[in-house]
C-alpha cells in the first residue's frame, strides 16, 4: 500500500525529513497540497489519504525546500538532551524496559514482577546521566549497558567497565569540596594493597565507583585483583 496509503485515517511520522532528497520532498508537498491525492507506482489511477503529516529534523528549516517547509506550520522546538537532563532517567529507563521485554533472556532477574519494569541501580541511573551529552555507545545501546552490568541484590548496576566506556567526568564532592588529590589516592590504595573498596572507604568516598572515577581522572590503573569487599 506504501506509507501514504497505509497511514490514511491515522497520523503518518517521518523522522530526520532533512535527509529526505529535494525531489522526494516536492513529492510529498504534492500530497499536501492536493488534499491528500497521490498515486502509487505503477497504477493508473489516483488515490486519496487523509491523514496528519508529522515530521522531525535536526537540521535548521532552510535546508528544506522553502515551499515544503512552510507547509510544516505547527513547529515544536525540542532542545537537546544537554539542557532537559532530567529527561535522561526517563528515556534510560524506558530503552532498558524495551530491551527486557524484547529480550527476556537478558536476565529475567532484573526485571519487577509486579509492573514488568527493569530493576536499576540509583547507580547505574547515576552515571547514565552523569555521561557526556554526545550520546557514547554505551547510553545509546540499551544491549550495552546491560552486558557492561552486574547484578547487585537482583539490581542492574554499574562495573568499571561501563565507566570507562561512558568516559564520565572526575568526580566532584556534593558539598563543592575538593576531591582527594593524586596524592592521597595513590597513598590510600597503597595502605589498602590495592583493594579499591577499602581505599574509597579510607577517603570518606561514596563508594569505590567514586574511586574509579578519580584514579580514571588521574590516570591510576586499576589494579587487576580488586577484591570487591
Amino acid at each position: 500500500m506504501g506509507l501514504i496509503g497505509e497511514a490514511d485515517g491515522t497520523t503518518l511520522f517521518l523522522d530526520e525529513i532533512g535527509e529526505l532528497a529535494p525531489h522526494l520532498q516536492a513529492h510529498l508537498l504534492r500530497v499536501l497540497d492536493a488534499g491528500g491525492e497521490y498515486q502509487r507506482l505503477g497504477d493508473s489511477a489516483t488515490r486519496r489519504a487523509d491523514l496528519r503529516f508529522v515530521a522531525a529534523t535536526n537540521r535548521p528549516l532552510d535546508e528544506l525546500k522553502h515551499d515544503f517547509a512552510a507547509r510544516l506550520s505547527q513547529r515544536i522546538e525540542i532542545p537537546g538532551l544537554d539542557a532537559r537532563r532530567e529527561d535522561i532517567p526517563l528515556l534510560i529507563r524506558h530503552l532498558l524496559d524495551k530491551a527486557f521485554r524484547a529480550k527476556p533472556e537478558l536476565g529475567t532477574q532484573f526485571v519487577d514482577e509486579r509492573n514488568g519494569l527493569a530493576r536499576t541501580d540509583p547507580q547505574l541511573i547515576e552515571w547514565l546521566v552523569a555521561a557526556p551529552v554526545h550520546a557514547p555507545p554505551a547510553r545509546a545501546r540499551p544491549t550495552r549497558v546491560i552486558a557492561l552490568s552486574t547484578s547487585r541484590e537482583n539490581f542492574l548496576a554499574p562495573t568499571s567497565e561501563l565507566e570507562a566506556e561512558l568516559d564520565l567526568p572526575v568526580a566532584t564532592s556534593p558539598t563543592g569540596e575538593d576531591m582527594p588529590d593524586r596524592a592521597a589516592v595513590d597513598a590510600a590504595l597503597s595502605a589498602a594493597t590495592g583493594n579499591v573498596s577499602r581505599a574509597a572507604r579510607a577517603l570518606g568516598l561514596k563508594n569505590r565507583f567514586a574511586l574509579y572515577r578519580l584514579m580514571k581522572g588521574y590516570g591510576i590503573a586499576v589494579p587487576q585483583k580488586d577484591d570487591e569487599t
